[in-house]
Formats: C-alpha cells, structure tokens, sequence
C-alpha cells in the first residue's frame, strides 16, 4: 500500500511509521495489516504495531539501507554473485508465505499467501550488528490468501483484483480476463521473483548456465510449469562458486540498531498528546518521536555516512 514513510526515534529506538494513502476503511488496508500482524521471519518485514482509530498508521521496524530498487540506483547494479545472495534471501521469505501454513482473517486454514507486488522497490534492505546485508520483503497491499485444491486457487479474501506492477505481473495477472475470472496462485510471485533478480543485475553481464535454467523455468508462461518456492531452494545453484566482480565496493552508511521485536508502549503512548486526525496535527502529536518524513514514495533511504556494510 503506498503511503507516507516517516523515520522515527524513541529513547535510543529507531523505527519507521507509514501513514497509508488509503482510507482505513478500505480492505486493501485491512488485508495488508492483518497479514503482516501475523508473519514472523527474518526475510518478511516486521510490523510492531497498527493504528486505525486516525487513519491508518503502521509501526515498522526500520531498513537504514532503503530498498532494493534504491540500492542499486544509487550505487550500481549487482554482478550476479552478489544478487544471488539478496534473491536467495527474498525466495526464502517467499516460501515461508506459500507454505500453505497461514490462517486467513475468516478463519481458513492451511493457506498460502501471495504478495502479488513482488519488484525491487518492494524488497527492502537492513545492515546487521556483522556488517551484512539483509533483505526483507514488504508492502502487502495486494497480497492475498488462498487454499489450494488440485490445480484451483480458492480465494480467502473477497477484495482481490489482479494487480502488481507493470514489467513484473505475469501473463495471467495481465491478462486476467477469461470465463472462470482470475485464479490466484502463488506461481505468479515465482515469475515476479525471476523478473526482479534479473532486474537488479549489471546490464550485459554473463549469466551462468544455472541462473539461465532457473530463470527461464519460473517465466513459463504456464503457471503449472513454472517450480515452487521450495523447488528453487532445493537448486544445487546457491552452492554453485561464483566470481567476486573486483569493481564491486562496500557501501558507506550509518549501522543503526535493530528495532527490538517489542517497544515500551506504555511509556510510548504516554508522550503523545491526543492527535485530532490530520496529517499536521498527527505529526505535531508525535514530536516526542522527533519523526523525520522519508518520502511519499516509501523511500526508506538516509543520507549515510559513517560505517561500512558488505554485500
């Protein structure tokens, strides 16, 4: 869901609130908060708390590294050595939201999730305490729950329309018009991941064999064709050696800590003043947070300094 993403401290914590666009009434809203309350992994983003009574606010740990579309904008795209690990990173999360695991809000179980807005803009990117990298996978506006029964996608949530982003929505998304309606699947995100990994790589380069197998394997037309999540996970690719790219630099940026999984609420709540439902009046309600607007855009990036991260 696209919103205004403000960079907020409290005491020594760092952490990010987005105020949505949408109306909090609005099921896009509803289905994005109640997924992401119920997702615990290290490559999904955390949401510490949600908000509805004046507006629709979103708590969120905070990725000091932007995302991934931010990344390689500013400082040049991956050779494939070092998108394999970021990609490797994101299938993962990917996984844990097909793996048929989750409750819907009305209350069927075994369900997948499918994000259906997979692109780099959506992946974003974290330093850790050992000077890594890491990606989680946001923005849950069009995702959506399903049972899966043979070869058809029941839909959990009534709100669904084909959505995405152009360039990264496979054919059946953008082609969504034929007699049964739209059927969600998961192999839509499948397809979306290849488009992303191949986006984020440096423009000409050379992909080994294995990369080219999977790559043509997830863009089948077909969704029934194209591998599961799990199916990629299990490729002998993420152990294949690969060249470091010599050209390649760390980035220079300022570590900040990661936010806990659990804020002092109490003593949270208890330096805010009553906000009266504007955007102004809801800024000027949290100045004990000293909130720093990022961008309307979801631009999670500071200007960095300091410190190196290694990718």
């Amino acid at each position: 869901t696209s919103g205004t993403v403000f960079k907020s401290g409290y005491q020594s914590l760092t952490f990010a609130i987005k105020c949505a666009k949408t109306d909090s009434r609005s099921p896009q809203i509803r289905s994005e908060f109640d997924i992401l309350r119920t997702i615990n992994h290290p490559h999904i983003i955390k949401v510490l708390d949600v908000d509805m009574s004046f507006g629709s606010w979103m708590t969120m740990e905070w990725m000091d590294l932007g995302s991934l579309w931010d990344f390689v904008h500013r400082y040049g795209k991956l050779s494939e050595r070092r998108a394999r690990r970021l990609m490797y990173e994101a299938l993962c999360g990917i996984a844990h939201l097909h793996s048929e695991a989750h409750t819907s809000p009305l209350g069927l179980r075994n369900c997948a999730i499918t994000h259906h807005d997979l692109k780099p803009g959506n992946m974003l990117l974290t330093s850790t305490p050992g000077g890594e990298v890491c990606l989680k996978i946001a923005d849950f506006g069009n995702a959506t729950y399903t049972q899966t029964t043979g070869d058809i996608a029941l839909e959990a949530h009534q709100n669904f329309s084909a959505g995405g982003t152009h360039g990264f929505m496979p054919p059946e998304v953008e082609n969504a018009h034929n007699e049964k309606g739209f059927l969600n699947t998961t192999a839509a995100d499948i397809l979306a991941w290849a488009k992303c990994f191949v986006d984020v790589l440096v423009e000409g380069c050379e992909k080994t064999t294995s990369l080219v197998d999977i790559l043509d394997w997830c863009t089948e037309d077909d969704p029934g064709d194209r591998p599961t999540a799990t199916d990629l996970l299990k490729s002998i690719y993420w152990e294949e050696v690969l060249p470091e790219a010599p050209s390649e630099t760390t980035v220079e940026h300022t570590v900040v800590p990661p936010t806990p999984a659990t804020l002092p609420w109490e003593d949270f709540l208890a330096s805010l003043t009553q906000p009266t439902g504007t955007t102004e009046d809801v800024i000027a309600a949290h100045g004990a947070l000293h909130m720093n607007e990022v961008s309307s855009n979801q631009d999670w990036h500071d200007p960095v300094s300091a410190s190196t991260t290694t990718l």
